[in-house]
């Protein structure tokens, strides 16, 4: 390796390319996305850099990332994506950075009754679980979005004795709307 006459690296470690003033990066020793924010630099021109995270680092980020979600490693930028684990039962959920778990993806089913379609929805949001019912009146008119979004409760899975409230971490939850008293069959 040649440093100059400040001891950096003018040699790209990687491509043995002369490192210059254009093409200067700041490798990180870890990568950011699990954590890391120590950098090296001018140990790697900024083309091998970027080679390198979109191939290794990402590589290495994707089998670690469960960590940085289940230990809430902050990074310099951005939250490490939500990852999705299994329970016992086999319900697919995603684990959050922050804390507290949300379904992958929102479910809808319908049951025909006597009375007619008892229709049940899991959403993550409120906002979705609007936009689902907003979808259904299209199919049932009679329904009405609004009141039935007021009978919503939000669930906590997993944390059935726990208080959600008590702990701010927690209160990512889902919205369900299962309506048994009447107003929510459709005919």
């Amino acid at each position: 390796m040649h440093s100059d006459r400040h001891g950096r690296n003018t040699y790209c470690a990687l491509c043995f390319g002369k490192i210059t003033n254009k093409n200067r990066s700041k490798e990180h020793l870890f990568p950011n996305a699990i954590g890391g924010r120590l950098k090296i630099p001018d140990f790697i021109c900024n083309n091998c850099n970027k080679i390198s995270g979109s191939k290794w680092d990402k590589s290495l980020t994707d089998q670690l990332n469960i960590f940085s979600v289940f230990f809430g490693i902050s990074r310099e930028r951005g939250s490490p994506p939500p990852e999705t684990v299994e329970t016992t039962t086999g319900e697919k959920l995603l684990l959050h950075s922050k804390g507290g778990f949300s379904p992958t993806k929102p479910t809808l089913s319908e049951n025909k009754t006597e009375q007619g379609t008892q229709i049940q929805i899991k959403a993550r949001t409120q906002h979705e679980a609007r936009n689902m019912l907003l979808g259904l009146k299209r199919k049932y008119p009679n329904i009405d979005p609004e009141e039935l979004l007021k009978t919503a409760q939000k669930k906590f899975p997993l944390c059935k004795e726990y208080d959600p409230l008590s702990d701010p971490t927690w209160r990512r939850g889902f919205f369900s709307i299962n309506n048994k008293n009447g107003s929510g069959i459709c005919s």
